[in-house]
């Protein structure tokens, strides 16, 4: 009796199972290629901004400072910031005195640049609008504000200039 408990049990804990993990695949995508970036605000070091694209393109940037593969991807963006003269970079972070107070003093290369916008947002927020808090994650806009290619974890530069190169991000 208690044998058969248990496999029902078991069985029905394996159909729940099933049925959710099926439920979670058939749910759509919270920002898919090719979709428009939905009016967006993150709060800066001063004040409430949006993302425009001002036909440029653009890539957002998701990170934590405490993020060993995230600082990676910071400082080798920061080394390279010259490949990134027509693109707007929006860093953006759930860690609002990073932004306030840190920034310049860890990253002082994009901190100077005025292609470079630092910016705080909520977990909460950020997963409505892209569907996932990994980090780093790069997502990346062309000059029309579509959402052409997305990365999660960590990348090497030459990684992330062939994706700009492939999808013509630049002219």
């Amino acid at each position: 009796m208690f044998k058969r408990s248990i496999t029902i049990i078991a069985i029905l804990l394996f159909f729940i199972l099933t049925a959710w993990l099926f439920l979670q695949a058939m749910k759509p995508e919270a920002l898919p290629i090719g979709s428009p970036l939905p009016e967006l605000q993150y709060e800066s070091a001063s004040a409430i901004e949006s993302i425009q694209s001002d036909h440029r393109p653009f890539i957002v940037i998701w990170f934590h400072e405490d993020c060993d593969h995230c600082v990676y991807q910071l400082k080798s963006i920061e080394k390279h910031i010259s490949d990134f003269k027509r693109i707007q970079l929006y860093l953006l972070t759930s860690d609002d005195s990073f932004v306030k107070k840190r920034r310049e003093r860890l990253y002082p290369r994009l901190s100077s640049e005025y292609t470079v916008h630092w910016g705080f947002m909520e977990n909460s927020l950020f997963k409505k609008y892209f569907g996932s808090t990994a980090r780093p994650a790069l997502y990346f806009f062309n000059r029309d504000g579509k959402l052409v290619h997305k990365i999660t974890g960590e990348m090497k530069m030459s990684g992330i200039m062939k994706i700009i190169n492939e999808i013509k991000i630049c002219p």
